[in-house]
């Protein structure tokens, strides 16, 4: 099971749409997925996250509308 804590530190970021990987280091998003930002800024057209349901890790786009989410909007 993957780790569901949230770190007060960390940046999250919710995805609004499907993001199927290209290559093997980027991370599949769905609809809805919470994902903790490890790398990247504002102006980054890639971003690195961790999946906070899969755990899993790699790089998506930060074009694929991902909004800011707090800790209370993530775990309603």
């Amino acid at each position: 099971m993957a780790d569901t804590n949230y770190d007060d530190d960390a940046v999250y970021v919710r995805a609004d749409f499907d993001y199927d990987p290209q290559r093997d280091d980027e991370l599949a998003l769905a609809p809805g997925a919470v994902i903790q930002v490890l790398d990247g800024g504002d102006d980054a057209e890639w971003l690195m996250g961790r999946d906070l349901a899969t755990g899993h890790e790699g790089w998506f786009p930060s074009n694929v509308r991902v909004a800011l989410c707090t800790r209370a909007s993530s775990t309603s």
